[in-house]
């Protein structure tokens, strides 16, 4: 089988519910009658990075702004970029899984934040950006968020309720050539970052996101 098979087997007794990882790494989840057997699944950091080795000047990313300017990324310049925002984060004390928010328009620096994250083995909780401030700060609050990256379109629900939420001391902002106070550049991050790739281990079963929703969807 592939690394990213997975196969259910029939247990002759129902088992407890638990986990156990063989000498290979493959993983087991039991429940029930049924043991389900997760073989060496990919997450978004081993496929970003399997695809770099295979083609890291294929195309990545094409987006179109509001102003129709259209920019694109290989697989490695995306890389490089998830790498710098990746170690920065690390570098400021986001662990394995913790939750760092995110509040951005649709953009590439979106999809940069999530990646980057993720590689930290954090957990990206994305964020209306029509919240209003009291709902922003119950987000933060309730997802006990350490991070927010953001961008200065977004800055006053932030900064309305900054101080009901003393545990989000990681601030990236992104989109932004002009310094905040509190808040790192991500445009610093990424000119002057470092951008080796420094794995943390991260299993297929850790969450990628925490996302809240208003259940009419």
């Amino acid at each position: 089988m592939k690394d990213s098979d997975v196969w259910r087997e029939c247990a002759s007794k129902p088992c407890d519910l638990g986990a156990s990882e063989d000498d290979t790494g493959a993983r087991e989840v039991a429940g029930g009658t049924y043991k389900i057997r997760l073989k060496a699944l990919g997450n978004m950091k081993t496929e970003l990075r399997r695809q770099v080795e295979r083609q890291p000047e294929g195309p990545f990313l094409i987006f179109e702004d509001d102003d129709q300017v259209v920019s694109s990324f290989t697989y490695g310049d995306f890389s490089l970029r998830v790498n710098c925002l990746a170690n920065h984060l690390a570098a400021r004390g986001i662990e394995h899984g913790d939750t760092v928010a995110v509040m951005l328009a649709n953009c590439p620096e979106f999809l940069v934040a999530w990646f980057a994250i993720n590689q930290t083995g954090a957990v990206m909780v994305p964020i209306n950006v029509l919240y209003s401030s009291d709902e922003l700060a119950h987000l933060l609050t309730d997802a006990q968020c350490t991070g927010l990256h953001t961008e200065p379109k977004y800055l006053p629900q932030f900064l309305a309720i900054r101080q009901k939420c003393p545990s989000v001391h990681v601030r990236i902002l992104a989109r932004s050539e002009t310094p905040e106070a509190d808040f790192d550049l991500l445009r610093d991050i990424e000119r002057d970052g470092d951008a080796e790739f420094r794995p943390v281990e991260v299993s297929a079963l850790d969450p990628s996101q925490i996302i809240y929703t208003s259940g009419t969807t």
